[in-house]
């Protein structure tokens, strides 16, 4: 499960976030109706913050089965490297061969992967940020 949120700066309402929730391999969530899954969520948050007093003042949830392609056992070694055979031209993205699911997180390695190839074949470039 991933949590975004972000604060609103307007002193005019305080105490209010807007909150992307995200949630992977949730097969068996499918079929829940939409407000026992705001149920389910809500008690997480509270759970997770601490604060009893989470109001909801409004939700959409989108359920969709094809978000996150299932990478298997067979189709995983069909994901390409980040390295191709044009000359620099380099690949990143949750289908890239990052040994991670297709997720939000094999993007960000993906990217790293990319842009850390882009400075080793590249001695002119200077890493703006240290390795994560």
């Amino acid at each position: 499960m991933e949590i975004f949120n972000e604060n609103f700066d307007d002193n005019s309402i305080q105490n209010i976030h807007q909150i992307a929730l995200t949630i992977s391999a949730a097969n068996d969530l499918i079929s829940i109706a939409d407000t026992e899954l705001l149920r389910i969520i809500k008690e997480e948050l509270i759970q997770i913050s601490g604060n009893k007093n989470i109001e909801i003042l409004a939700y959409r949830i989108i359920k969709d089965k094809n978000a996150t392609p299932l990478i298997t056992f067979e189709n995983n070694s069909l994901r390409p490297q980040t390295v191709t055979e044009i000359s620099n031209f380099y690949l990143a993205g949750d289908w890239i061969q990052t040994e991670l699911p297709a997720t939000i997180e094999s993007v960000a390695l993906s990217g790293k992967l990319a842009a850390d190839t882009v400075f080793q074949k590249n001695t002119y470039c200077m890493p703006l940020f240290n390795s994560i």
